[in-house]
């Protein structure tokens, strides 16, 4: 008898997810005449809601660590791609004009992976570094 009602609380607890803790309660305790049978049906149905809330945290738990797993890889792959935009970008200047100027190499760490693309089509038409300077200042204002 234990066991049949054991289903059959899984079965309602399942069916009917919008039935809160105290409604269920107030059900059993309606539906089951017999003190004895209320108090057994109370008991599982008490272990099953806690069994539905470990789970329910469970499920919960899993899923914020997928996200944030997920947002860190995305993070990486950004500041994995502006790093490699600012080594290509410091290669061509090197390579146009020499050393690389302190202040420039700030600058190019404050541009966003757009900027940083824009700055490296740029820098083929730059004739001096002061061009890449007047390059940058504007983009400080956009």
């Amino acid at each position: 008898m234990l066991r049949y009602m054991q289903i059959m609380l899984r079965y309602v607890m399942t069916s009917a997810t919008q039935l809160s803790r105290d409604q269920f309660e107030q059900t059993i305790q309606e539906e089951f005449i017999d003190k004895q049978a209320q108090e057994g049906a109370m008991t599982i149905a008490q272990q099953l809601f806690l069994e539905g809330e470990i789970h329910g945290k469970q499920v919960g738990l899993l899923e914020g660590k997928q996200v944030g797993l997920l947002e860190g890889k995305q993070a990486g792959l950004l500041e994995g791609k502006q790093a490699g935009l600012i080594e290509i970008a410091t290669r061509l200047f090197q390579r146009r004009f020499g050393n690389l100027p302190l202040d420039i190499a700030l600058q190019l760490r404050q541009l966003s992976i757009d900027r940083l693309t824009e700055f490296g089509e740029a820098l083929l038409d730059f004739a001096s570094v002061d061009q890449a300077r007047q390059w940058l200042s504007l983009s400080k204002s956009e």
